[in-house]
């Protein structure tokens, strides 16, 4: 009799278990596009604004709000400088030169350092562009931000996508704010190397100035 019992016992238990479905897998979490902490590269800059100018460029970008962008004339000479590091932004070009603070609101341009790093190292994420008023829309080939301004919108286009390990970098980068316009066309990139925390210093650039020709 004890046999019997405990082979029913036994049987209710496994049925009760083959009643019992077994929990769905976790969807995978999904994670946020992978981005570089720095680069840099090579690239062909425009300028187009009250002086326009072109030339080849040495960029060096650093999250969050870091950049240098030195363009190069013909005979090699500093033909453009911007610099940024997160507080004040200093630009040299076409032989004037200029250092204001990033909050200044003398200051002629739409948009915050850490917004042109994050696009010079092609990692805005669909959410924090948004939180930043940005409309985002996109296609296999380019990705374009777009935030609405009284004085005409800013306008942001992402393109020519090229993979780097497990990065998708864009080697072409345009930024409109309906007066000025730079586009960016990376020849190479080179990501994550150690940057020099001095190449985003301003006070050595006020003295003695930039060199530039006939200056």
């Amino acid at each position: 009799m004890r046999g019997k019992a405990l082979l029913l016992t036994a049987a209710i238990f496994l049925a009760g278990c083959a009643g019992v479905k077994p929990l769905p897998p976790e969807a995978p979490a999904v994670k946020p596009a992978e981005a570089p902490a720095s680069i840099r590269a090579e690239a062909v800059v425009v300028f187009n604004r009250l002086i326009d100018l072109s030339g080849r460029a040495v960029i060096t970008a650093e999250g969050p709000d870091k950049f240098r962008i030195e363009v190069r004339g013909p005979f090699n000479q500093t033909a453009a400088l911007l610099v940024s590091d997160g507080k004040s932004f200093f630009s040299h070009i076409g032989g004037s030169t200029e250092i204001k603070d990033w909050d200044d609101p003398r200051l002629p341009y739409s948009f915050s350092s850490s917004e042109i790093v994050s696009f010079l190292l092609g990692s805005p994420a669909d959410k924090e562009a948004e939180d930043r008023g940005f409309e985002v829309s996109k296609d296999p080939e380019r990705t374009i931000f777009k935030r609405p301004r009284k004085e005409g919108a800013l306008k942001v286009e992402l393109s020519d996508f090229r993979n780097i390990g497990t990065l998708r970098i864009p080697y072409r980068i345009e930024i409109e704010d309906g007066k000025r316009r730079l586009i960016v066309r990376y020849s190479s990139v080179e990501i994550n190397p150690e940057v020099d925390s001095a190449a985003f210093d301003i006070d050595p650039l006020l003295s003695p100035p930039v060199p530039f020709p006939g200056g």
